[in-house]
């Protein structure tokens, strides 16, 4: 913006090349007025060094436009890619959220299937004792049972035995009679 009101005053004059009178002005305006001390120091330079500066200044000028527009582009590039960073930054935390409370829900879920067949293999545990308590028994019995009927089926085969000779006495004496 300086430059847009220093060139077009630079442009304006014309060259003196009396430095003395220069420095005269100089001292009256001193430090308060920047823009006038350039114009009387200007005026001192002659034509073709005052055009070469017009032409520096032209230039810089160009470039800092050039450099505020190049500026500019990157800003918004930079503030582009920051929104869109923003963006993917919150949709990698939205899926993260997402992601730990479906696990937080299948931990839950696999905690209670966890309860649940703890509470069945100790329920099996505890039928598998009683089963097994219940065969012992069962095979008691039957070894019981075994011995007893072994025991009655000799018995009785020594009465049969018994039985069988007294017929017989019965029969032969029957027949002898």
């Amino acid at each position: 913006a300086a430059l847009d009101e220093i060139v077009p005053l630079l442009e304006r004059i014309k060259p003196t090349g009396n430095v003395q009178q220069a420095l005269v002005e100089l001292a009256k305006i001193g430090t308060s007025n920047p823009l006038g001390a350039l114009l009387q120091v200007a005026m001192t330079l002659d034509p073709g060094a005052l055009q070469r500066a017009i032409q520096k200044l032209n230039k810089l000028k160009e470039s800092l436009v050039a450099g505020i527009e190049d500026d500019t582009k990157r800003e918004e590039e930079a503030k582009r890619a920051y929104e869109k960073f923003l963006q993917e930054f919150d949709e990698t935390r939205q899926n993260l959220e997402n992601a730990l409370a479906q696990v937080r829900g299948e931990i839950e879920a696999l905690n209670a299937r966890l309860a649940t067949q703890e509470n069945r293999l100790r329920t099996n545990q505890r039928e598998l004792q009683l089963s097994q308590e219940g065969k012992a028994q069962l095979i008691q019995q039957c070894d019981e049972k075994r011995a007893r009927y072994q025991s009655e089926s000799a018995a009785r085969k020594s009465q049969r035995e018994v039985i069988e000779k007294v017929q017989n006495i019965i029969a032969s004496r029957l027949g002898q009679m």
